[in-house]
């Protein structure tokens, strides 16, 4: 099986090499694929969960790591991008980054591929591709502990984003029929809504979010007002605020419904707390799978494929 030089996002996997990089998440002692290799991890927005369980995947498959914010660097400012990119390339074996606007990625995998160095997605304004890994280890872990019968119903409410797009598609792979949730203006073409269709799973958008949830089995969120998107927030406060998720919610999805959000969280606004903190919640587990979805996807672009 080929491997991939670059994750921009979850359709530059095969579905079997996303289904590898999900095996290979769940192996119960890692291969030292990193060992005598370095990773740059560069950011250009706030990370807590993203650079603190990449940090701990590199160092478990014995790699080392280098963190560098956006003060050091000052990309496209104080140094293009392509120098940038060539210049990480000399000493690091992959760059990870986060980033405003998804080109900069594309611009930094076009000169790092040229000295041989791939480039993972770590946010961007387009997608986010190791959260939909982890989300995707997140369903699949709470299925095996309640096994269901039947199709498995995942609903996204909210604005149509860079988390949602990824999800999708990781869904489609996963076999997951996916419902996206949210207002006229906040949703996806119909063009956009065909490209999240990868897989066997289906992906569809409605308005009505009470006919979206009926019998969902997963019901996922995200902040209203993303990073960079502060101008924004009075407007969407308000036309987001019939799409927030409440018990009573919940309460129209299976009887195995389950909390699905990403972090960071504002209770009473997107959620409410008690569904966040309730016993249906599964941010935690979304949270801790952010590690072992790392290590899946670095183990699938180094060539560690050994048994489990």
């Amino acid at each position: 099986m080929s491997l991939p030089m670059s994750i921009l996002d979850i359709d530059d996997l095969s579905v079997e090499q996303f289904n590898e990089v999900l095996r290979f998440a769940r192996l119960a002692k890692f291969d030292p694929v990193l060992a005598g290799k370095s990773v740059a991890l560069y950011f250009e927005k706030p990370s807590a969960r993203t650079r603190n369980s990449a940090e701990v995947a590199i160092r478990a498959l014995g790699g080392g790591v280098t963190t560098i914010s956006d003060t050091e660097v000052g990309l496209g400012v104080r140094e293009s991008v392509s120098d940038v990119g060539r210049t990480l390339g000399c000493y690091h074996d992959l760059i990870g980054a986060r980033v405003k606007n998804h080109s900069v990625l594309e611009e930094l995998k076009s000169v790092s591929h040229l000295s041989g160095v791939g480039v993972i997605n770590l946010l961007s304004d387009f997608s986010h591709p190791t959260q939909a890994v982890a989300d995707v280890i997140t369903i699949t872990d709470s299925i095996s502990a309640n096994p269901k019968s039947g199709r498995t119903k995942v609903v996204y409410v909210g604005d149509s984003n860079n988390v949602t797009r990824s999800l999708a598609k990781a869904c489609s792979y996963a076999d997951f029929d996916t419902v996206i949730a949210s207002p006229e203006g906040y949703n996806f073409s119909e063009e956009e809504l065909a490209a999240l269709r990868i897989g066997s799973g289906s992906v569809e958008w409605v308005a009505d979010l009470k006919m979206a949830c009926e019998g969902a089995d997963f019901i996922y969120t995200d902040v209203w007002v993303s990073m960079g998107q502060e101008a924004e927030g009075a407007r969407k406060l308000v036309d987001l605020e019939p799409y927030r998720v409440t018990a009573d919610l919940m309460a129209l999805g299976s009887d195995r419904v389950k909390f699905m959000h990403c972090l960071p969280a504002h209770r009473g606004l997107e959620v409410e707390a008690t569904v966040i903190d309730g016993e249906s919640s599964l941010v935690w587990q979304q949270a801790r799978a952010r590690m072992t979805a790392f290590v899946g996807i670095l183990g699938l672009m180094f060539g560690g494929l050994g048994e489990g």
